[in-house]
């Protein structure tokens, strides 16, 4: 009953007011929460489940989100500034309709498949340990990103840029040369095989 009751006040907090500075949400579940035009400052989400949580028009400063849910997420001109997420579901979220204003978010041991990020500029992002099967950064700007451990799987790479982009530790990824805008970008071995061999270069 206790963590019902800690539910429904959570709840109730978020619904009810607009503004949180340096607040801690812990627990509960709170699919499709209405969170548009809602501003967070320094707050930390833990083990919150929002799938489908609607961050229209949101403001999210500096916050950190440890263990949540925020599968198939609407963040539509949602502002992200300095905001981390770890071990976190973000499975099917629209990114490329968040605020391109002070973009910066990090991603650590998430799961990002079929996230689009279509022509977001991302530059020195760090994606690390994340699973981002079937996502789409056509047109991203990938710059100086690091994609430590990540898994790409059928992730898709097209007028993507990846100057100085470290992808030397993903896995599972294909990148052709001649659709993407590449500058000492650090491949692994077999990604790196695998490119030569689209130009017609056997190794």
């Amino acid at each position: 009953m206790d963590h019902d009751r800690e539910t429904s006040t959570l709840r109730q907090r978020l619904l009810d007011e607009s503004d949180f500075e340096d607040e801690v949400f812990t627990g509960g579940a709170l699919p499709g929460a209405d969170l548009r035009r809602k501003r967070f400052a320094r707050c930390r989400f833990e083990a919150v489940a929002m799938n489908e949580a609607q961050l229209q028009n949101a403001i999210l400063d500096e916050c950190v989100f440890v263990r949540c849910d925020l599968t198939m997420a609407k963040v539509a001109e949602c502002s992200f500034r300095d905001v981390r997420f770890e071990h976190t579901k973000l499975m099917g979220v629209d990114w490329s309709v968040a605020r391109d204003l002070l973009f910066d978010v990090s991603f650590d041991s998430c799961v990002l498949s079929y996230g689009v990020f279509v022509d977001r500029k991302m530059r020195k992002v760090k994606v690390i340990d994340c699973v981002a099967h079937e996502a789409d950064f056509t047109g991203a700007d990938l710059s100086e990103a690091s994609f430590a451990g990540t898994d790409l799987r059928d992730a898709r790479f097209s007028r993507t840029k990846l100057i100085k982009t470290d992808l030397s530790t993903a896995h599972s990824y294909r990148i052709h040369p001649g659709e993407n805008v590449l500058k000492k970008t650090r491949f692994s071995m077999e990604a790196g095989l695998d490119a030569l061999a689209t130009l017609g270069i056997l190794v």
